[in-house]
Order: structure tokens, then sequence, then C-alpha cells
């Protein structure tokens, strides 16, 4: 929780949260490189895979917020507290994200262009469906520390970077990544596309195998396996 921000419980929350995006109030840079964002692509849709509904409150509100911070990014806004207002954390960890994960993917986006909208959307779907269904709407109170995870030279059957992606998948499933830590990092994103994997696909996998491990390595290894 950050301090001076409150949860708004989510079935009063979503209720009244409906908020579409207003192109309007972006600047033209932002709608540019945005294009239509007012439904989510056929890629984004596929990669969500089971989220129930295709215009969910949730997603309408965190589409807006998205785009708000990257409007706020370009504008110079630097930080995870100073990009989202007490209300907008609020609204966030009511979905269950953390402030820092959804600056992160608007800082590599708006440096790198990657990763876009639909595989933000894709990735926090799957987040937002273990919040609901496994941890009943609420956000743990503890998270991993740096530490915790294994280095980045780490190795499992000769795949490096496996080990602590792993762990940063779950991590990031749970909503315990520490805030020095992104899930989908452009790290990540070299060892998803050099062994052909995608961001919201594998997250799910992980949740699906649990604990597990060797599924998850197997999953990796074997592209028949998918």
């Amino acid at each position: 929780m950050y301090p001076g921000t409150s949860v708004v419980p989510a079935a009063q929350f979503f209720a009244t949260a409906r908020a579409p995006v207003r192109r309007d109030l972006l600047s033209p840079r932002i709608r540019l490189l945005w294009g239509d964002m007012s439904q989510p692509s056929s890629a984004s849709a596929a990669a969500v895979g089971s989220a129930s509904g295709t215009s969910a409150a949730w997603q309408d509100l965190f589409h807006t917020l998205f785009t708000l911070g990257l409007e706020r990014f370009s504008g110079g806004t630097r930080g995870a507290s100073a990009l989202f207002s007490a209300a907008e954390v609020a609204q966030l960890e009511a979905m269950g994200f953390r402030a820092q994960e959804i600056y992160d993917f608007v800082e590599d986006n708006a440096n790198y262009g990657e990763p876009v909208w639909a595989t933000v959307l894709a990735v926090q779907t799957v987040r937002h469906e273990y919040f609901t269904k496994v941890q009943d709407g609420v956000l743990p109170a503890g998270r991993y520390a740096l530490a915790d995870f294994p280095a980045k030279s780490a190795a499992v059957d000769g795949i490096s970077w496996l080990p602590r992606l792993i762990m940063k998948a779950r991590a990031k499933l749970r909503g315990q990544l520490p805030d020095e830590l992104m899930y989908g990092c452009a790290g990540d994103r070299h060892f998803f596309a050099e062994h052909r994997l995608e961001l919201p696909t594998f997250l799910r996998e992980v949740w699906r195998a649990g604990e597990d491990t060797a599924a998850i390595v197997e999953y990796v290894k074997n592209p028949s396996s998918r």
C-alpha cells in the first residue's frame, strides 16, 4: 500500500469505474504512437485467453490509466509515485496491480516501443484473474526481496536466465514482485524472442504448472508441448 492511499471495495469501485479514454486530451505524438486504442486488437484478445468478457470495466479503466501514464511520461514525469496519483494507485490496487509494475511497462514502451498495449493488457489480465480467483481480490501484504531471486547467470538444463524468469513470473502472478524487478524487462523479452515464447502465455503456463518447475522447463525446451 502506498502512503496516503485507501483501497475501495472492488464491487463498489467497479460499479462506477468505467472511464473511456479521452483521446482529445492526448498529445498528437501519443495518438500517433498508440493509434486506435478503443478496442483491444485481435492479437490481444487471443492472448488474453480465458478472461471473462471483452469489455470488462477494469480493462476500460486500466486502459485509461495506462494511456494517461504514457502521456505523463512523455511529458517528463518520472517515478511511479509521481506518474500516478494516490487515487489512481488505489484504483490499480483494486485491480490487483501495483503502480511500479505499470510504470515499468509505460517506461519501456516509451523508450523501446515494447511491450505494446496488447501485450500489457494480456499480461495484466492473467494477473487480474489470479487476483480475483485465487487471492479473492486481496493484495498480499508481503513481497519478495531482490536478494531472493536467482542470478541472471543461473541456468537449468543449460538454459541461462530461466531460473530467474520462473521466479519472477511466479512473483508477478502473485503480486509479490519487488519494485526493483520487472516481469517483461528487456532481458525477459530477449529470452522470449529467442525461445519463441510470449509474455502472457508463459505467465499462464506458470500458473498452470504451480510448483512443478520441471513442467515449466519442459514447456520452454519443447515447443510441441505448447
